[in-house]
């Protein structure tokens, strides 16, 4: 598998590239670094503590997430998570992990099927930061202001197709022309990378849009 982007690429081969990046991390994602890592155990926690809150379970998951990523060893315990070509540099990689396993346990939470190819392009859509109705509107399809599990499933596989070229397209501007390199085998993870990797501002943002979409604004 060839996740290079290359400047002779055309527009829609990079979008292609892009989401095939996107798919490989959410795939990681899911497993996480080992098997007390899942998302589902990562959810499982916070709603044990709040198990008919879900609103407070995503806060105090944000939280979490957010206390574990600013240290060094959360980051260097990683270990493998970055180690083929990827379309993006690997502080870009290792942001959207953290980010996209945050909106992912989100959706969890709030009842989703996280091994859904539905719910994962509604993820990739969060991980833009730009509403998900802007988006599923953009690519023809009619969508109400709530995504509720009947509407997700509604989606065919061609309009699916449609959305995640969007994506690919919102994240190719996303990452920007440092972003998109070509990128050797392996990427060591060094000691200085969670300073500039980390963004808690915009992972804050990010996290309060997927409760948006999938739960309640949180208040």
């Amino acid at each position: 598998m060839n996740l290079f982007i290359k400047k002779t690429d055309s527009v829609a081969t990079q979008s292609s590239k892009m989401v095939a990046t996107l798919d490989w991390l959410y795939s990681k994602s899911l497993s996480g670094t080992n098997k007390n890592d899942t998302i589902q155990k990562m959810a499982e926690e916070v709603l044990t503590k709040y198990p008919n809150n879900p609103q407070k379970a995503c806060k105090e998951l944000i939280k979490n997430q957010t206390m574990k990523c600013a240290t060094t060893g959360f980051i260097t315990g990683l270990g493998g998570i970055l180690t083929i070509p990827l379309a993006v540099t690997a502080d870009l990689g290792i942001t959207w992990y953290i980010q996209l396993r945050m909106i992912m346990a989100i959706a969890y939470i709030y009842g989703f099927d996280i091994h859904s190819d539905k719910v994962k392009t509604i993820s990739f859509i969060c991980l833009t930061g730009q509403a998900v109705t802007d988006i599923v509107k953009e690519a023809g399809i009619k969508f109400g202001t709530k995504i509720t599990k009947n509407a997700i499933q509604k989606i065919s596989g061609h309009s699916l197709r449609k959305i995640n070229q969007l994506i690919g397209f919102r994240f190719i501007t996303k990452a920007g022309q440092t972003g998109v390199i070509n990128m050797s085998k392996t990427i060591p993870l060094a000691g200085g990378i969670v300073g500039g990797a980390f963004d808690f501002a915009s992972t804050k943002m990010i996290a309060e849009g997927a409760i948006r979409t999938f739960g309640q604004e949180l208040t």
